[in-house]
């Protein structure tokens, strides 16, 4: 788990903070990528447009997890950042996985995935 840990002791800037969460964004879109192969494969889904629609929602929310931190950072020590970073980072990965595959199984959530595109 020590792709989910930073050095407590060091401050980061602003920038540093944005940094570190872009480059853990491609490991998270690799690991994205495989899920949505497999749910793809496995799954109840078979039009590939969909996963794009999958992966554009899921990465904006994955840009409020820098924009969070760097708000914590103003407002709270950086022991409660170091907790965030770390527990952030596994649950929404966690989170991620389970919402990719739960079309397979519930493939009637697809409709509210759609929404914001207006289908």
């Amino acid at each position: 788990m020590n792709i989910f840990q930073r050095k407590s002791d060091s401050r980061f800037s602003t920038f540093e903070i944005l940094i570190w969460w872009e480059k853990r964004r491609i490991l998270y879109n690799a690991i994205m990528f495989i899920v949505g192969i497999l749910s793809f494969f496995i799954g109840y889904i078979t039009i590939p447009i969909i996963y794009i629609f999958f992966a554009i929602n899921l990465n904006i929310l994955y840009t409020f997890s820098w924009i969070i931190e760097i708000v914590l950072k103003y407002f709270n020590s950086n022991k409660s950042t170091q907790q965030y970073v770390k527990w952030f980072s596994i649950l929404f990965y966690l989170y991620s996985i389970i919402a990719v595959l739960s079309y397979i199984i519930f493939p009637q959530l697809l409709d509210w995935t759609l929404i914001p595109y207006g289908l």
